[in-house]
């Protein structure tokens, strides 16, 4: 996926919301299983000729042991571009693949990050990126509206799943 955006620059908003709901299935899965990748971004997505997605590279990825949805703490590990205000922080829940899924559509959708650092943390707290529609014309009326939810600082205002997080996208459209 990184090679395609940095071929094309961006994708379409279709293709863009159909490697989403993928890599959404594929996160919710292994939530299930209680398995946090930790370091979701675009070199990790493989888009094959064929369109079928994979997420890989679970190096990283935590058990949650207790629950799934508990913030438990670890080592920050992951990309900093990606990675949710409270990773950097040490904090694991499957919020922070969510949120990093979300950085990810942005990129999709705009062919850039939505945060350009050096200090990722303080512009992720403070909510520092322009709006998608800000950047691309001709996106879903509805996409800020997501983006402000996906990417919120307070894990507690993110979306609670991966799937209610591709509902959300796709309600957009």
């Amino acid at each position: 996926l990184a090679r395609l955006i940095a071929e094309r620059g961006r994708m379409a908003f279709p293709e863009a919301l159909r490697i989403l709901r993928a890599c959404c299935a594929a996160v919710q899965y292994a939530h299930y299983h209680r398995i946090i990748h930790r370091d979701l971004k675009t070199a990790n997505i493989m888009v094959a000729r064929s369109g079928d997605v994979k997420v890989m590279d679970f190096g990283i990825a935590h058990e949650a042991l207790k629950s799934i949805s508990r913030l438990t703490r670890a080592e920050a590990w992951g990309t900093p571009p990606y990675m949710a205000p409270e990773q950097e922080l040490g904090g694991v829940s499957a919020g922070v693949d969510l949120y990093a899924l979300s950085v990810t559509f942005y990129e999709m959708l705009t062919g850039e990050l939505p945060f350009k650092g050096p200090n990722y943390l303080a512009q992720k707290r403070e909510a520092l990126y322009a709006p998608a529609s800000a950047r691309v014309a001709g996106l879903p009326p509805g996409i800020d509206a997501f983006f402000q939810v996906a990417l919120a600082p307070e894990p507690s205002r993110r979306f609670a799943a991966a799937e209610a997080l591709a509902a959300a996208a796709e309600r957009t459209a």
